[in-house]
């Protein structure tokens, strides 16, 4: 006979003298309840390391009321170690085929670093290779209808992506919050119709050279393949190939951000038909700070500086905007390619310091900080 929940009640998880030890037992035991009137099932987890060997995981939209906090001063308190992840393309958290989990707060969802999780080793510039076959993310959406809300004290770490909404699934964090570190691919990425909501989420660590001669990997952000993301306010650092990406039809919203690289890669990577708006954000350290190749950008009052390559580059891409700085970069300010199109006002006085364009040794004759080859640009 299934329970059922006809009163709010909270289930205690600690290692001695609860009713349970272990999380995922509270969890599957929700599952099978009936809920009454809305009613809710808060499972509360006391401090502790509690190693997990399965998947928080539901297809079922009742489960909305199901609640799981741990520790909302210190979610590194509370820490859900998920073993048994290593190649099976194991998840933390799942909902998928219209499920939805309620709530998830005051947590650290991680996976083991010794090589027995999904991450193989990490050498001594930091970068991460991965076992075959562990995929996974620490929090999945997917399907229509499926939805997993954060609160804002949780952390996932050393998942190959950290938090993914696919194939129309959504993740709501409105609240902000969400730390996302060490990943492979992708800290927070929205594909497939997916949308993630998370202003601000912070994105540090993402790499995968497993198969350098089949591709590097490592993306703060990505919206890809009709995904959303909606991220303002966001700050990405550490990654290895990109700190945020729209693409192929994906569309961001990139307000107010701070990405700082690692002297390569793109900052901003607008490519294949995606779209994004990048107003008031701030990028710097990158091979070049944004590459809006083939998709479109609006670039309001965003600064790009300290890049080892051009600030902003059109290559057949469409840039927009007003108050668009480039500073101190190694190549030019603006560059424009490939009839790559760029309307951009109050901006003229803004670009100043790169080493082409602006350095007076610069051969190019375009002292003005950018330079543009078969391409319309226009710059007030």
């Amino acid at each position: 006979m299934k329970n059922i929940a006809n009163q709010n009640v909270t289930w205690k998880v600690c290692k001695l003298g609860c009713e349970f030890h272990n999380p995922i037992t509270a969890w599957e035991k929700a599952k099978k309840s009936n809920f009454l009137n809305g009613l809710s099932i808060k499972i509360k987890i006391e401090n502790g390391i509690y190693n997990v060997d399965d998947q928080f995981i539901t297809s079922a939209s009742n489960t909305s009321n199901v609640i799981i906090v741990g520790n909302i001063e210190d979610e590194s308190k509370v820490i859900l170690n998920f073993t048994r992840t290593k190649g099976n393309n194991g998840n933390g958290f799942a909902a998928f085929n219209g499920g939805i989990i309620g709530l998830i707060d005051g947590v650290t969802i991680q996976q083991p670093t010794d090589g027995t999780g999904a991450m193989a080793s990490t050498n001594a510039s930091g970068l991460h290779t991965w076992n075959e076959q562990s995929y996974g993310a620490g929090v999945w959406s997917y399907g229509s209808g499926s939805n997993i809300s954060l609160g804002r004290h949780v952390t996932v770490k050393n998942f190959y992506y950290g938090i993914s909404a696919q194939s129309n699934g959504s993740i709501d964090a409105q609240g902000g919050g969400i730390h996302v570190l060490s990943s492979g691919d992708i800290n927070i990425v929205a594909a497939g119709g997916g949308v993630i909501v998370c202003t601000p989420c912070y994105a540090n660590d993402a790499s995968d050279i497993t198969h350098p001669d089949k591709g590097v990997f490592g993306a703060n952000f990505d919206a890809e393949r009709g995904g959303t993301l909606y991220v303002d306010g966001s700050h990405g650092t550490k990654a290895y190939v990109a700190g945020a990406i729209a693409q192929s039809g994906g569309a961001a919203w990139f307000h107010n951000m701070t990405l700082i690289g690692e002297k390569s890669g793109n900052g901003f990577n607008i490519i294949l038909g995606g779209a994004a708006e990048l107003t008031g954000s701030d990028v710097s350290n990158f091979g070049i700070g944004v590459n809006v190749n083939g998709g479109n950008a609006m670039l309001d009052n965003l600064i790009s500086h300290e890049n080892t390559g051009d600030g902003i580059v059109a290559d057949g891409g469409r840039i927009s905007g007003s108050n668009v700085s480039a500073q101190h970069n190694g190549g030019f300010g603006i560059h424009a390619l490939h009839n790559g199109n760029v309307t951009i006002f109050k901006s003229l006085t803004k670009i100043f310091a790169n080493k082409a364009g602006n350095a007076a040794s610069d051969t190019s004759g375009e002292k003005n900080g950018f330079h543009h080859e078969a391409s319309s640009v226009f710059i007030d």
